[in-house]
């Protein structure tokens, strides 16, 4: 069974959450106008209707109705539901409530809610189901109207004219609407009971004519009015003339005694006024609420009211204070209400927090909010949307062609074509485009729209928002430019070493042949400083050709380095072992190896990585037996890798020196290499996104950790028995 797509699903863009937000805080406002409808004496009738018109405007293509339980809780007679067929409500109205009596019926005699989704199908709906769908009436949901006891008031119910299934949003909006319905037809019986036992009071003292009958009827008023003061949640207190305590309900004395105030029944001929009048000094609202009450007994006003805070050390509260004067004969007498108005309050501050949050966040961000109707052509914007498009006020006509002349004449097409197909058969609408500001510079826009529809699927609203996008483009575009001139001189790079390279490597070659060929032939006739002379060429020729094939190859670690894969460190660290095995017989060097994990990275770099850190440990520990051990910890967000030596050490002033290309810290005779071997790892540590760094104590030996970040959500651990070489 289908439901209506009233809710919007967490994660969506800022602009849903922003509509969301509005018809919360637009339903929200309609509820407090009720309420204050209701608050200020609005009929019984008129607060259905409105109350009926809320839940009309908030949920639309929902046909609501109200319908009020009889005293004998039997029948439901109507109450309310403007846009139902005449005929309609008078064939429902007096139903009888029963267990199969269609949704209403059912609902008020389960006590409970009864959603129909189709009237045609729905047992429920046998017996009525020719009228309701004679009518156009498919779908009907009915919650019970409770009073504050839990007694079934009434119902109310949504119809629909197509089968459908409520959503969460529905409800909660039916929900809503019986509670509201539920205060107003216990406030207007409320009334009716003050009503009545004021009218049966004045009726016993006409007609009986001695003073003891008079006084027995009296009391039998006062008790009737009592017990039904008693069954009201508010606290209330009658006062007499000089402000004295006569009579209080059920809830005024369980307050007292809650808060302490007084012991139960201890506040009968307590003067009210003179509690009031002493609390002045600690409570500015006490002394206000007196001056009101003593202005109501004067009768120079014929009710007062105020809102104010009573805290307790436990609860933050807030109360209205109502006093109304009536008067039967002498002597006067005022009613006192006080009734607890936390929730609306909390709901209100809630209410107002939500839209100040909302407007600075739109204007923050610079977001315009803006409203179409297609029916009838109106546009409205509110003050971000003028700044957005940089137009004054006084310059927009309020209707969709108003948009259009803003548009980039190249976008105006494509505009055009969105919108209708927005309209046409979408619920959403998502797009960039271009606009000319008056001083016919080119700002880019981004808009994000919901498109809402009646019953037949036309659109007839559509909410959305504008946010300027131009540095965003802007940026994009610089990016793009620099990325591909990046792209370009990396390439000339490229091509630069590798001619270098060759071009450089052809002479070396040349003058290291004829020198040796020379040292051969020139054997035994010379003298030894030509000999070591020529030696030196030799040797000095040599060291360049090295120092160029390591340049190339620490220019080519980004440039040229292979994809990043699932690798297995074991295996890159057997290759780079295999590569050092003549080093490590030489020396008798011990290596040993935690179990290394598999991650995503550069196969041969990760291998030459490793290969250069454990070749430098074997060349910087002549005094002793080598010992180094290669391992891994998982950290947050990646591994640690470890390679720790035994040998001589460094000092702190060069731990971040020795990272730098062609930085040595000792002499070729005491130990060979171009100072290259480092940098380069360095260079594919941070191709990998990582970082290298070296701890080391002078004559104790390093170690030299450096991090692979996890990609890809892959990181599998891998676990060879460790082992030792």
């Amino acid at each position: 069974m289908p439901s209506k797509p009233t809710t919007l699903a967490a994660g969506e863009c800022a602009s849903e959450t922003s509509d969301v937000q509005a018809r919360f805080a637009a339903f929200r406002g309609r509820q407090i106008q009720v309420l204050e409808q209701l608050a200020a004496g609005a009929s019984l009738e008129r607060t259905f209707q409105a109350v009926v018109r809320m839940i009309q405007e908030q949920s639309p293509g929902t046909i609501a109705s109200v319908l009020l339980l009889d005293p004998d809780g039997l029948h439901l007679r109507h109450g309310a539901a403007p846009d139902l067929p005449a005929e309609y409500n008078r064939a429902i109205d007096g139903l009888a409530v029963g267990p199969g009596v269609g949704s209403c019926g059912t609902a008020a005699f389960h006590g409970r809610r009864v959603i129909v989704s189709d009237i045609a199908t729905d047992p429920l709906w046998q017996p009525f189901k020719e009228l309701a769908l004679g009518h156009g009436l498919r779908a009907c949901w009915s919650e019970p109207i409770f009073d504050s006891h839990g007694r079934v008031l009434g119902t109310f119910a949504m119809y629909h004219r197509h089968a459908c299934h409520p959503s969460e949003e529905d409800l909660q909006i039916i929900r809503v609407a019986a509670h509201m319905a539920g205060i107003a037809i216990e406030r207007q019986r409320t009334e009716e009971a003050f009503r009545l036992a004021e009218r049966e009071r004045d009726r016993l003292e006409r007609d009986v004519e001695e003073q003891r009958r008079t006084e027995e009827l009296r009391q039998v008023s006062e008790q009737l009015a009592m017990a039904t003061l008693d069954a009201i949640s508010a606290n209330i207190c009658v006062l007499g003339d000089t402000g004295v305590i006569t009579s209080v309900n059920q809830a005024w004395l369980d307050f007292a005694e809650e808060n302490y105030f007084l012991q139960r029944d201890s506040g009968l001929g307590t003067n009210y006024l003179a509690v009031c009048d002493a609390a002045r000094e600690k409570c500015e609202y006490a002394g206000a609420f007196a001056n009101g009450l003593r202005a109501v007994l004067r009768g120079e006003v014929p009710e007062f009211s105020m809102e104010y805070p009573c805290h307790s050390p436990t609860k933050q509260r807030w109360f209205s204070g109502r006093v109304t004067r009536f008067q039967s004969g002498q002597p006067v007498r005022l009613v006192v209400v006080h009734e607890n108005i936390t929730a609306r309050r909390r709901a209100e501050e809630e209410l107002k927090t939500i839209s100040s949050r909302l407007l600075v966040a739109t204007r923050a961000a610079k977001i315009g909010i803006w409203d179409f109707d297609p029916v009838n052509n109106r546009l409205v914007w509110d003050d971000q949307m003028f700044e957005v498009y940089g137009i004054p006020k006084n310059r927009f006509s309020g209707a969709y062609e108003a948009w259009e002349s803003s548009l980039h004449p190249d976008d105006l097409q494509r505009g055009r074509e969105e919108v209708a197909t927005a309209l046409r058969e979408k619920d959403e609408f998502d797009t960039e485009f271009r606009i000319l500001w008056p001083d016919k510079s080119i700002h880019h826009l981004k808009a994000k729209a919901l498109v809402q529809r009646d019953d037949a699927g036309q659109a007839v609203q559509m909410i959305g928002a504008n946010w300027d996008i131009t540095e965003q483009k802007v940026a994009a575009e610089e990016l793009k430019r620099a990325v591909a001139e990046l792209g370009r001189s990396n390439a000339d790079l490229e091509q630069f070493a590798n001619v270098a390279s060759h071009d450089l490597q052809e002479p070396l070659r040349a003058v290291v042949g004829c020198a040796e060929l020379l040292v051969q032939d020139s054997a035994g006739r010379l003298n030894a400083d030509d000999g070591e002379l020529l030696t030196h060429i030799v040797e000095g020729t040599r060291r360049m050709q090295t120092l160029i094939r390591d340049l190339l190859a620490y220019s080519r670690v980004g440039s040229r380095g292979g994809w990043l894969t699932p690798t297995d460190s074991n295996k890159a660290l057997a290759l780079a072992l295999t590569n050092l095995d003549t080093s490590i017989r030489e020396r008798d060097a011990v290596i040993t190896h935690d179990a290394l994990p598999t991650l995503v990275a550069d196969p041969t770099q990760l291998s030459q990585l490793l290969q250069n850190l454990i070749g430098n440990a074997l060349k910087f520990c002549k005094e002793r037996r080598p010992e180094i051990h290669i391992g891994a910890q998982p950290r947050e967000g990646g591994w640690q890798f470890s390679v720790r030596d035994n040998g001589i050490g460094i000092e702190p002033q060069y731990r971040e020196r020795i990272f730098v290309i062609f930085q040595r810290l000792h002499t070729r005779a005491e130990y060979a290499g171009t100072g290259i071997g480092l940098a380069i790892c360095k260079r594919i540590v941070e191709r990998h996104g990582g970082r290298i760094w070296v701890e080391s104590e002078p004559g104790h030996g390093s170690t030299f950790h450096f991090t692979i970040p996890q990609k890809e959500e892959f990181s599998a651990w891998t676990s060879p028995t460790a082992s030792n070489r």
